[in-house]
């Protein structure tokens, strides 16, 4: 069993008909065409989804989307929020109020081609979007493309634990060093993708002039080359003797240098292009 509304019909009375339908066949792309669904009586002000080829009112004066569209109806014609799958290039949009622009798109064919997706809000003046929010439903991370062009958090921005996808990076200890007191030895990768060093050490006089550290450092942390790291010191640093510094090899080893044998704090924070 078959019905067919053909262009400029209505059924606006609604219909009963017995038996199951295998095929309904709307046509015309006038305003007001359509299906739609109202909640309880069909009225101006309860309309709660609509397919439409156009944009428009339907024959009661509730406001419609082009696209399957629902709707919270304002009970005056309009709507307090909607959904739309748009037929424009496939555009997901939501909005919060009909007097308001488009609050949120999501379009699988920006770029050309098809080939991206792209969100975004849609209430702009010019070039200038309003913010993009993203947020946690419990009040915690939020990431905000704010209209100026530029990106807020709400909380650190860290990247994946090498060793454990999934697991938010934090500081991995360097281990002991020789002859030293380690108050602080440990390194991380940032959100850069750069190796972060936060280390101060205490010698008391029977350190070496090299000395490196128990821990060599994975291969996801590693520079591609020997870089240098200056260190300050509570020493003075007088004629002849070695500038204290931190050396990190390519094969992942971190090493205090300074003048043997001598009592002195140091410290380095720094972060190495592991690239």
């Amino acid at each position: 069993m078959s019905l067919t509304l053909q262009e400029q019909g209505s059924w606006a009375g609604g219909w009963n008909e017995p038996g199951i339908l295998t095929v309904v066949l709307i046509s015309g792309g006038v305003p007001g065409s359509g299906l739609f669904v109202y909640s309880g009586v069909p009225a101006k002000g309860n309309l709660i989804a609509s397919i439409s080829a156009v944009a428009g009112t339907d024959v009661y004066g509730n406001t419609i989307r082009e696209g399957v569209t629902a709707y919270k109806p304002d009970g005056l014609g309009g709507f307090l929020a909607r959904m739309a799958l748009s037929s424009n290039a496939g555009d997901l949009e939501f909005q919060s109020a009909a007097t308001a622009g488009l609050g949120f798109l999501a379009s699988a064919a920006a770029g050309g081609g098809g080939s991206a997706i792209t969100i975004q809000t849609e209430g702009y003046s010019g070039d200038t979007f309003n913010d993009l929010t993203i947020q946690s439903p419990n009040a915690g991370g939020v990431l905000i493309w704010n209209g100026t062009g530029g990106i807020e958090t709400r909380g650190p921005v860290v990247i994946d634990d090498p060793a454990s996808p999934g697991t938010p990076e934090t500081w991995h200890s360097l281990g002991t060093l020789a002859n030293y007191t380690v108050n602080i030895g440990r390194y991380r990768l940032t959100s850069q993708g750069e190796l972060e060093l936060d280390v101060n050490v205490s010698s008391a006089g029977a350190n070496a002039g090299t000395t490196t550290f128990s821990t060599t450092i994975a291969a996801a942390y590693r520079p591609t080359q020997l870089r240098f790291v200056p260190m300050a010191t509570t020493r003075n640093v007088t004629a002849g003797d070695a500038w204290p510094r931190l050396l990190v090899s390519a094969a992942g080893a971190v090493s205090v240098v300074q003048t043997a044998a001598v009592t002195a704090q140091l410290s380095a924070i720094n972060a190495i292009p592991t690239n």
